[in-house]
Protein backbone atom coordinates (compact mmCIF):
# COMPACT_ATOMS: atom_id res chain seq x y z
CA UNK A 1 0.00 0.00 0.00
CA UNK A 2 0.61 3.92 -1.22
CA UNK A 3 2.37 5.48 2.43
CA UNK A 4 -0.02 8.47 3.17
CA UNK A 5 2.10 10.68 4.35
CA UNK A 6 5.86 11.44 4.54
CA UNK A 7 5.99 10.25 8.34
CA UNK A 8 4.05 6.86 6.66
CA UNK A 9 6.99 6.66 4.32
CA UNK A 10 9.92 7.05 6.74
CA UNK A 11 8.40 4.67 8.92
CA UNK A 12 7.53 2.20 6.17
CA UNK A 13 11.28 2.47 5.10
CA UNK A 14 12.68 2.08 8.88
CA UNK A 15 10.99 -0.94 9.85
CA UNK A 16 11.87 -2.76 6.17
CA UNK A 17 15.53 -1.98 7.39
CA UNK A 18 14.83 -3.41 11.11
CA UNK A 19 14.45 -0.23 13.05
CA UNK A 20 11.54 0.14 15.65
CA UNK A 21 9.31 3.21 15.29
CA UNK A 22 6.21 4.19 17.08
CA UNK A 23 3.68 6.99 17.47
CA UNK A 24 4.39 9.96 19.55
CA UNK A 25 2.49 8.77 22.38
CA UNK A 26 0.17 12.13 23.43
CA UNK A 27 0.29 13.51 19.88
CA UNK A 28 -2.72 15.93 20.46
CA UNK A 29 -3.77 15.02 23.74
CA UNK A 30 -7.04 16.93 22.97
CA UNK A 31 -8.31 14.09 20.68
CA UNK A 32 -8.30 11.59 23.42
CA UNK A 33 -11.93 10.68 23.86
CA UNK A 34 -10.95 10.52 27.71
CA UNK A 35 -10.07 14.21 27.49
CA UNK A 36 -13.02 15.34 25.96
CA UNK A 37 -14.69 13.44 28.47
CA UNK A 38 -13.39 14.94 31.65
CA UNK A 39 -12.31 18.36 30.38
CA UNK A 40 -14.90 19.18 27.44
CA UNK A 41 -13.99 23.07 27.89
CA UNK A 42 -10.09 22.46 26.99
CA UNK A 43 -10.88 23.24 23.56
CA UNK A 44 -10.96 21.18 20.06
CA UNK A 45 -7.92 19.66 19.09
CA UNK A 46 -7.84 22.37 16.20
CA UNK A 47 -6.88 24.82 18.35
CA UNK A 48 -3.57 23.77 18.92
CA UNK A 49 -1.52 23.51 15.40
CA UNK A 50 1.54 22.30 16.86
CA UNK A 51 0.27 19.34 19.28
CA UNK A 52 -1.48 18.60 15.77
CA UNK A 53 1.22 18.85 13.61
CA UNK A 54 2.98 16.62 16.40
CA UNK A 55 0.21 14.06 16.34
CA UNK A 56 0.56 13.73 12.43
CA UNK A 57 3.94 13.99 11.77
CA UNK A 58 6.28 12.82 14.25
CA UNK A 59 7.62 9.69 15.28
CA UNK A 60 10.00 7.74 17.85
CA UNK A 61 12.80 5.25 17.22
CA UNK A 62 14.49 3.18 20.26
CA UNK A 63 17.31 5.15 21.68
CA UNK A 64 17.97 2.46 24.40
CA UNK A 65 21.55 3.08 26.01
CA UNK A 66 22.65 -0.11 25.46
CA UNK A 67 22.77 0.58 21.80
CA UNK A 68 26.19 -1.03 20.19
CA UNK A 69 27.74 1.77 18.00
CA UNK A 70 27.63 -0.53 15.34
CA UNK A 71 23.37 -0.06 16.06
CA UNK A 72 23.81 3.04 16.56
CA UNK A 73 25.29 3.76 13.58
CA UNK A 74 22.93 1.30 11.10
CA UNK A 75 20.32 3.66 12.82
CA UNK A 76 21.59 6.75 11.88
CA UNK A 77 22.64 5.64 8.22
CA UNK A 78 18.95 4.12 8.08
CA UNK A 79 17.78 7.46 9.19
CA UNK A 80 19.93 9.19 6.37
CA UNK A 81 19.05 7.64 3.72
CA UNK A 82 15.20 7.96 4.43
CA UNK A 83 15.59 11.27 4.74
CA UNK A 84 17.27 11.85 1.38
CA UNK A 85 15.13 9.30 -0.33
CA UNK A 86 12.34 12.12 0.58
CA UNK A 87 13.92 14.76 -1.31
Amino acid sequence: TEPKSSRDFVCNYLEECGVATRPILTGNFLRQPSVKRFLPAAGSANDFPVAERVHDECFMVGADPSLTPIQREHLVSSLLRASSLLS
